[in-house]
């Protein structure tokens, strides 16, 4: 307990110096940088629903409005996808559901791979 102080604070729990945190959502927040960073990480799920509507056997099962896509994917298809390394949050409970999310730095063309590693496993 007497080190734990500072254990905290060597494993960045502890925000000594908040001066650092607000340059960092001060530049986040200046000229619309969120809103750009935001669009394209939407516009990235929609290119990704995109995608995956035309593959046989999936099922997109929410409106895509933010940078998420719910879809429901064939057991062969997610066991392909996650033994190529790819990463996805599998819904509990649900047979096949899975939670895509996309990032602010995601590139069309890693959108593209990933739909057609899906469709060679559809």
């Amino acid at each position: 307990a007497k080190e734990f102080g500072r254990q905290r604070m060597r494993g960045g729990h502890l925000l000594s110096k908040m001066r650092f945190v607000s340059a960092q959502l001060l530049a986040y927040l200046d000229d619309g940088l969120w809103l750009e960073l935001a669009s394209h990480a939407n516009l990235a799920a929609k290119w990704l629903r995109d995608g995956l509507m035309d593959l046989c056997g999936v099922e997109v099962i929410y409106k895509v409005e933010g940078n998420a896509v719910f879809a429901r994917l064939p057991e062969r298809m997610l066991k392909g996808l996650l033994a190529e390394g790819y990463l996805f949050h599998r819904w509990p409970g649900e047979a096949g559901l899975v939670r895509l999310m996309c990032s602010y730095s995601v590139q069309k063309e890693e959108i593209d791979d990933f739909v057609r590693a899906a469709r060679l496993l559809a």
